[in-house]
């Protein structure tokens, strides 16, 4: 039951969640005819159902930083997979913003778990005030490491 618990967090860590720039620059580039992005993630557990971690984020806006995810998990309606809820906040070099998310994860108990789901930006500070935005992530953790990885891609809209 320990795995369960263990590995739940891996929704967003969602979300969340993820660019695959190897270095991403501090400048924003939002553009309001093209506001995708993408989100790359690694994080670790840091207790039953929080984690964090590092992200970088390019597309629309350039930026990267650390992040933190708090994740609730709910029953398994057929012993497989489970729903979860997530909020994860990041920091940057631009400021801070908050994702909201929900997705599933399973297959519950195995040794690597997948997660899946939508977010949505709830809120942020600096060049992320009055931000907007939606989209998916998925990742995937792996027990005997602690490690979650995934990615993220949506649209962000910076309201400047």
């Amino acid at each position: 039951m320990r795995r369960v618990t263990f590995f739940v967090p891996i929704a967003l860590a969602a979300v969340a969640a993820a660019a695959l720039a190897p270095l991403a620059s501090s400048t924003p580039i939002a553009s309001d005819s093209d506001p995708h992005v993408v989100i790359g993630f690694h994080e670790s557990f840091t207790g039953p159902s929080t984690l964090a971690g590092t992200w970088i984020m390019a597309g629309a806006v350039s930026d990267s930083g650390t992040r933190t995810e708090q994740l609730s998990i709910g029953p398994s309606q057929n012993g497989r997979d489970a729903a979860f809820t997530v909020v994860v906040d990041y920091q940057g070099s631009l400021g801070t913003f908050r994702l909201v998310g929900r997705g599933v994860l399973g297959p519950l108990g195995d040794r690597r778990e997948a997660a899946e789901g939508t977010w949505e930006v709830a809120g942020g500070t600096g060049d992320y005030a009055g931000a907007t935005g939606e989209g998916s992530f998925a990742a995937t953790g792996e027990f005997a490491t602690n490690d979650v990885i995934g990615t993220g891609e949506g649209v962000l809209r910076l309201a400047k």
